[in-house]
């Protein structure tokens, strides 16, 4: 099942149950039938169950669309089962490969929110990287948390962008499963004394 959201050039997909050969071809209809003003599509995944293959091929199609038009694509509210699922099948590297950073955020309660980031946060990525958290402000959020599993690099300008969001929401910020390299740079930066130590 498919709720949607619009709010101008900015779509929202609200899927539940799940997103297999059954469910998948009003899925990709959908996708292929967005307005042309379509600018930023979302995919809020918090009320499904599984997804097969057919499912990470529908998510693709909505990545790609949406790069198709110099847009963006999100996901919300991933659930865990849904998550090892796309780990297991590397489909995270797909989007790796085709996307310099892809941000997947879960909510875990209205206080408090969880990101896991995949590929680089670097000069380019920041810009939108900023914009998403600061789009949080109106939450007045207690925390926020990274995990960096998959962030394989971080530059002076991706270190500057964390410590401006964390400075403008007010919030506590802890980095997860951060690398070597990532661990390093940030421990250098000014962010570093707004952090617990970064985690490896």
């Amino acid at each position: 099942m498919i709720n949607k959201t619009q709010e101008r050039t900015k779509i929202t997909f609200e899927i539940s149950g799940k997103m297999d050969a059954v469910s998948s071809p009003v899925l990709e209809s959908e996708i292929k039938g967005l307005s042309h003003i379509i600018k930023e599509l979302i995919f809020d995944l918090g009320k499904v169950e599984f997804i097969s293959s057919i499912g990470l091929r529908n998510v693709l199609l909505a990545f790609k669309t949406m790069k198709a038009r110099n847009g963006k694509f999100s996901i919300l509210n991933i659930p865990p089962q849904v998550k090892e699922i796309f780990e297991m099948s590397g489909f995270m590297n797909t989007f790796q490969r085709d996307e310099k950073l892809i941000i997947i955020e879960k909510i875990a309660d209205e206080k408090s929110v969880f990101y896991s980031l995949v590929g680089v946060l670097d000069e380019e990525t920041s810009i939108n990287f900023e914009q998403k958290l600061f789009d949080l402000k109106p939450k007045k959020l207690e925390s926020i948390t990274f995990d960096c599993e998959k962030l394989t690099s971080i530059t002076d300008e991706g270190c500057c962008a964390l410590h401006n969001a964390q400075t403008f929401l007010g919030s506590s910020m802890t980095l997860l499963n951060t690398k070597k390299e990532v661990t390093d740079k940030v421990a250098a930066s000014e962010i570093a004394k707004m952090l617990p130590d970064p985690q490896k």
